[in-house]
Order: C-alpha cells, then structure tokens, then sequence
C-alpha cells in the first residue's frame, strides 16, 4: 500500500508541478517557437537531499515541492492556458524508502501499483544511468510516462518519472535524454 500511495503520488505530482507552473505562467512567458531570440545556456543543478546532479537548459521552469521532489518543465507554442498539458515536457526526481524485501519486489510491485491506474505500454527492462543498475518502463494514464527506478542505498531507490508531448517538434525528447545523459547520483 505504501509503494502503491508514493507512485500515485509521483505521478499527481509530475501533472500538478508541470500545471502548477504552466499556470502561473503567461502567454508571453512561455516558450515560443522563436526562441531564437532568448539565449539559452546550459546550467548545472545539484539537490544534496536527493543526491543528484544533472546538467539542463536555462529555459526550462524547476519546482523544489515540500516532499522532495523535484520537477523540471517546458511548454511548447500550442499549449493552451489552464488546461492538461499536451506540449511539453516534464521531468520528476523523487527519493524514497520501500518495504519490499529487495529492490526488485519494489520494482514488481511498482508496476502492479501502475496497472490500478494506468495501462503498462512498454514492459520491464533493464536500464543503466548515472552508473546504476535499475529497470525502465513506460505507461499511460491521464498521458504517456517513462519511469526509472534506481536503487540508491539501503532500502532507498530514486524514481524519475518522465512525460515528453511535443507536437510542434520542440526537441523535448532531446533535451529528456541530455538531461538523462548527464545525471550522476551520490
């Protein structure tokens, strides 16, 4: 029950933070498609609670929620204000204990917890990043999720939760995957 509230909660809370910020934003604040005109450089971020440190884009909204989490974002030109996000990207870090007797029982039970609200699109695998040994799957629900889950210690794991609507062709994926690239976990 517990691991079943945290990744219910991990995916509220990608959607909330990802709506929470587009919100707060105006059209004018948004990314455009000319973004030609607004320098973006490449900034290193470091969160000694979660124990990680990755390199992203200067354009991109950061929410530091009261449990941990942290949520990167960035909204494409088509997105409209104040409803579900359909262009943009999202990236969600949590760090948390599980119960489970070993981290691959955690692993099995996220995806029996997933299937309650959502459908398993792409099954358990494998996955290596920022030099740890965890396993990737992908799921919808209320949109499309990429989950990884990494062992970080002693019944604790890092759960990314990924989520990357770009229709008009923003490049979201990329910027995904050099954040992913640039991850190192303490």
């Amino acid at each position: 029950m517990h691991k079943k509230l945290i990744l219910t909660l991990a995916i509220v809370a990608l959607a909330a933070a990802s709506f929470f910020v587009y919100k707060n934003k105006s059209k004018e604040e948004l990314p455009k498609d000319d973004n030609a005109n607004q320098e973006v450089t490449i900034e290193t971020y470091s969160n000694e609670n979660l124990g990680i440190t990755l390199s992203h884009p200067s354009n991109l909204n950061l929410d530091e929620a009261d449990d941990g989490r942290v949520t990167f974002s960035m909204f494409g030109p088509s997105q409209t204000e104040f409803t579900e996000v359909f262009d943009g990207t999202g990236v969600s870090f949590f760090r948390g204990e599980y119960t489970a007797d070993n981290f691959k029982n955690f692993v099995d039970q996220s995806i029996v917890d997933w299937e309650v609200n959502g459908t398993v699109t792409d099954a358990l695998k494998e996955v290596k990043l920022a030099d740890k040994d965890g396993y990737t799957f992908e799921g919808t629900g209320v949109g499309k999720y990429r989950f990884y889950l990494l062992p970080v210690g002693e019944k604790q794991a890092i759960q990314i939760v990924v989520f990357v609507m770009d229709p008009t062709g923003q490049g979201f994926q990329d910027v995904v995957d050099n954040m992913l690239a640039s991850l190192a976990i303490n």
